[in-house]
Parts: structure tokens; sequence; C-alpha cells
């Protein structure tokens, strides 16, 4: 990502709560296993009965995959 549209995404999200640090991890589904599930326990202790993986980031094609594979292999099994 060029610095300029680095800084535009910065400017977009400046102030925003929700994007926050502190807040982004409550809410985002980002870290390891260990933290991830216990997350989505919560959601699903509130009712929730489905989670969509949704990876629309700046990562690169295989770094991605890791990170889905990492899910289906470490968190998807404390669910069934």
């Amino acid at each position: 990502m060029s610095a300029c549209r680095k800084a535009t995404h910065i400017t977009l999200f400046a102030g925003r709560p929700e994007f926050e640090l502190e807040s982004l991890h409550k809410t985002a589904m980002i870290g390891t296993p260990e933290e991830i599930i216990p997350r989505i326990r919560y959601y699903q202790e509130l009712g929730v009965d489905e989670f969509s993986f949704w990876c629309d980031n700046s990562l690169p094609h295989a770094e991605k995959k890791k990170s889905l594979e990492m899910f289906i292999r470490h968190v998807v099994p404390a669910f069934r």
C-alpha cells in the first residue's frame, strides 16, 4: 500500500471508536485459535448459530489460505 493510500485510510478511520485497536480486538476475529474460540463462544451463548469466515484484506492469497486452514484445523473442531 502506498504511503498516500495508507494516510487516506488512517484519516478515514481516525476518531471512530469502532476502529480503535482495543475495539477491533474485542469484535474482530483476529488472533490465535485460543483467543478466537472464546469470542465465538460468547456469540454462541447469545444465540448466534452461524459464523461466516470473511478474509477480504490486503494479505496475499497464500496468507489468506493459511488463515482459513488454521481456522478449519484449530477453531472449527471446538464447535463440533
